[in-house]
């Protein structure tokens, strides 16, 4: 290892190679700025030939990640006094790159999806006749994915219902936007004839057409060749093609050998561009293994086995590509939605899914909170620009305002994590903020929460099983009859109280015809929560007739009105109990607690999850500092991890822990509530609490019909 000591002031301009290492040390190789504090650390890595690559540390950065370093390739000059730069301000020569995006669709066969249905009126642009068709069988395309110009929307063309037949004659060059007009020259460059643009292959002002076209998002980008991503931070167009790259190139000559700068890892390039803060190009990123970034930098092409660089491609013709497989390399594309890359080979290349086996829920939680730190222009596509990553998950037409069918009894127990003021555009954020209000999404989905980013609590307080079955109120096939469709859910076994092994889950949308002899067995150990929701000791008679039964207990009048069947209610019966939310000024480190929870008499007997929730606030703020709210039962949990350490346990009311077997203290199981505010038989969600397990069987909370909306 080399070290390199700070050059003194006047032998930056004097000293070549001390000049190099300074421009090196102050991040100008970097989009991002990525300094180096001297002195700097020089290792050699393995390259062939005459080419030798040198990493490059700082004095606070000698890990073993190459996170913060930069690259150095040292190579003869063979006497030539000039030499053109590895990557020109434009594109020259497509070959390579083309080469490489070959290689893959011949080799990596896992890299790419076939069977993936396409709607009926899937269209696309083609780039040799110049207008929109359908694709013709069985021919490939290629997808864009890109950030719609800002406050342009008016005045750029796009298919609408006047203009889609015209499109299909003829699509005018010169009338595209220069991003789109770039993509097209990149396809016809990479001989790639097809190529899909939503702005000109959905009928943007036709609803049914942007209703099926969204729905099948997933499938369209899973099933292209490639998907080309404009990531430059400022131009119009895509960086390298009309637009010229930005980022010097930093390089020097001395002792007869040239000395050049490398470009940063991918994440480096794309971290500061607009397209990496937009919520609809997080799907985009991650449906498609193989994908081209345009960057201010240079060309990178991603696939599910490595990242290439347009620079060691082109001009380092000894560069050992399988040094960027991906096992190997820095913040993988996956970096844009991965934090880390501890996980093996195999694991990175299954996109949606961190890993092989991944649980979809698992992998849902993931992506939800970093989708939503994303930013949006329309509040209405808060659930369509995360649709494909819930279909890439659970399949087609398995969710619900953004909520898995199959996991809605876990998915309900979100809680919002941040304020919109920690979003990554706090001007936007505002503006999100004030459009959250005209957004139609029902309380019980995070959409509801525009302005917020949601997270989950489980890994705190383990789920263990639901107290609720789910139904959601559709039209039979009369029109006019109104039926109930069952919602999965995940029923614990038989088991002693705080020993909940293993969980059935119910297929989602079944009858409710169809659940006798499947649940029948699972909940004996709560009969008398059916004994409350029926009215009877009997779990055979408990379903015989169980929509009718549900139905009825909803108010007549109510059952009339328009909110029992708009889209997104939810149908349950379930015990509700009035309780008190009392603020708390201080609260134990590291907990999740702002509130606590007290029944009538004023006793202690669950947490408030803090939630910034607005609506809770407001009201803790105002007088006494508490507020009463009806809570709804709707699951049970391992107690939070913080419950379990001494000083919390001594801290906790009685009711909240047990001794176990061996005579010590531990925290009882929580009830996890939603609080909500009611309006008859309508109830809309507030926030959320966790009672203590023991306390909520003593409150001998009734059961109500709950239609949450």
């Amino acid at each position: 290892m080399l070290s390199i000591p700070e050059p003194a002031p006047e032998s930056i301009e004097t000293c070549v190679s001390c000049r190099l290492f300074d421009r090196i040390s102050k991040g100008e190789h970097s989009p991002i700025g990525t300094t180096l504090s001297f002195p700097l650390y020089l290792s050699a890595t393995k390259w062939r030939d005459q080419e030798v690559q040198w990493r490059v540390r700082g004095k606070s950065n000698l890990s073993f990640s190459d996170n913060g370093c930069a690259f150095i390739v040292v190579h003869a000059n063979n006497g030539r006094t000039t030499m053109r730069e590895p990557v020109g301000r434009t594109i020259e020569d497509w070959t390579p790159l083309a080469d490489v995006v070959n290689d893959c669709l011949a080799k990596h066969a896992h890299c790419g999806k076939s069977g993936l249905r396409l709607p009926p009126s899937f269209r696309v642009v083609d780039t040799v006749q110049s207008r929109i068709t359908a694709l013709p069988p069985p021919a490939g395309y290629v997808a864009l994915s890109y950030v719609w110009a800002q406050g342009q929307d008016g005045l750029i063309s796009k298919s609408t219902k006047n203009t889609i037949h015209a499109y299909s004659d003829c699509l005018d060059f010169s009338s595209l936007p220069c991003v789109v007009q770039d993509a097209i020259v990149a396809c016809r460059k990479l001989n790639e004839r097809y190529l899909w643009v939503d702005r000109y292959c959905i009928v943007q002002d036709d609803d049914n057409d942007r209703a099926v076209q969204i729905d099948a998002m997933a499938n369209i980008y899973s099933a292209a060749k490639l998907v080309i991503v404009a990531a430059a931070t400022s131009s119009p167009g895509m960086a390298g093609i009309s637009q010229e790259r930005k980022l010097p190139h930093i390089s020097a000559t001395f002792s007869g050998c040239r000395v050049d700068a490398q470009r940063s890892h991918l994440f480096d390039a794309v971290r500061k561009s607009p397209w990496n803060t937009r919520g609809w190009t997080y799907q985009e990123a991650l449906l498609n293994h193989r994908k081209l970034f345009f960057t201010d930098s240079q060309v990178y092409f991603e696939c599910g086995v490595r990242i290439c660089h347009e620079e060691n491609i082109t001009f380092y013709r000894s560069f050992d590509l399988s040094l960027h497989d991906k096992q190997h390399y820095i913040g993988a594309t996956t970096s844009l939605t991965y934090d880390d890359l501890s996980h093996g080979h195999e694991r990175i290349n299954t996109g949606v899914r961190r890993y092989s086996g991944e649980p979809p829920l698992q992998a849902y939680k993931r992506h939800l909170g970093r989708y939503r730190a994303r930013n949006l222009s329309n509040m209405s596509d808060l659930v369509n620009a995360f649709a494909g990553i819930l279909d890439a998950l659970y399949g087609e037409q398995r969710s619900y305002h953004g909520l898995p069918l199959s996991d809605l009894d876990q998915t309900l127990l979100w809680v919002p994590r941040m304020t919109f003021w920690m979003r990554q555009n706090e001007r936007e954020a505002l503006l999100v903020h004030v459009k959250a209000a005209e957004a139609t999404f029902p309380s019980w989905s995070w959409a509801s929460a525009a302005a917020e980013i949601p997270s989950y609590t489980d890994e705190e307080s383990p789920f263990r099983h639901t107290l609720c079955m789910w139904f959601r109120p559709v039209l039979g096939s009369r029109g006019s009859d109104l039926r109930l469709e069952v919602i999965g859910t995940h029923v614990g076994k038989g088991k002693p109280p705080n020993r909940v092994g293993n969980q059935t889950q119910i297929e989602a949308s079944n009858p409710v015809s169809t659940l006798l002899e499947t649940l029948g067995p699972q909940w004996q150990r709560h009969a008398n929560i059916w004994a409350g929701i029926f009215n009877t000791d009997s779990l055979e008679s408990s379903f015989e007739d169980a929509e009718s039964r549900i139905l009825a207990t909803i108010p007549a009048p109510d059952r009339a009105k328009p909110q029992l069947l708009r889209n997104g209610s939810l149908i349950t019966i379930a015990q509700i109990s009035r309780l008190k939310i009392v603020r708390v000024e201080t609260r134990p480190f590291g907990s999740r607690m702002a509130a606590v929870i007290h029944d009538a008499q004023s006793r202690e007997v669950g947490r408030h999850v803090y939630d910034h929730n607005d609506h809770i606030r407001a009201e803790l703020l105002q007088g006494e500092g508490s507020h009463f709210f009806d809570g709804i039962a709707l699951s049970v949990s391992r107690a939070p991890w913080e419950f379990n350490n001494m000083h919390m346990i001594n801290s906790l009311p009685e009711v909240a822990v047990y001794c176990n077997e061996e005579g010590k203290k531990v925290a009882g199981q929580v009830v996890n509530v939603m609080i909500v505010k009611r309006d008859g038989a309508f109830c809309r969600r507030v926030g959320l609490a966790m009672v203590y397990e023991r306390a909520w069987k003593e409150l001998e909370a009734g059961f109500e019909t709950v239609v949450l909306v």
